[in-house]
C-alpha cells in the first residue's frame, strides 16, 4: 500500500511543478504524449497496428527507421528464444544489454588466441 501511495504523491508533486511553472496542473503538459502515442484517438485500426509493428521492429533491429542490421542478431535470437519460453518478466529492460554483452563476450572468445599461439618477447628472437 506504501508503494502506490508513494508513486501518487510524486505524480502530484509533478504536476504541482508543472502547474508552477506552467500554469497547468497536468503530468503530461509539455510532453510528447499525444505525439508519441500508438493509439491516437479516431485513428483506424489498421494505422495503430502499423504503429505498433513499427514500434517492435525498432526495437528488435535497433535501428530508425527499423532495418536488418547484423548487429541486432544477438537481439532478433534473444527475441526469438524468449518468445519461445514461458517464464516471468522475459520481456523486461535488462535482456537487451545482457543479450548484447553475452555474445559480444561469446564471440570475442571465438576469436581470441590461444596461450600457445601468442608471441612473447623470448619467442621473438630479439
Amino acid at each position: 500500500m506504501i508503494v502506490p501511495a508513494i508513486i501518487g504523491l510524486v505524480l502530484l508533486c509533478f504536476a504541482w511543478r508543472t502547474w508552477h511553472y506552467t500554469g497547468v496542473f497536468s503530468v503530461f503538459y509539455g510532453t510528447q504524449r499525444y505525439i508519441v502515442a500508438l493509439w491516437q484517438p479516431g485513428a483506424p485500426l489498421g494505422v495503430t497496428l502499423q504503429r505498433l509493428t513499427h514500434s517492435v521492429m525498432l526495437v528488435l533491429t535497433v535501428n530508425d527507421p527499423p532495418r536488418f542490421d547484423v548487429y541486432a542478431l544477438p537481439i532478433l535470437i534473444g527475441a526469438g528464444v524468449a518468445a519461445g519460453s514461458a517464464y516471468p518478466g522475459r520481456f523486461s529492460i535488462h535482456v537487451v544489454p545482457i543479450t548484447c554483452a553475452l555474445a559480444a563476450c561469446g564471440i570475442a572468445r571465438l576469436f581470441r588466441p590461444r596461450p600457445s599461439d601468442a608471441v612473447t618477447a623470448d619467442d621473438s628472437g630479439e
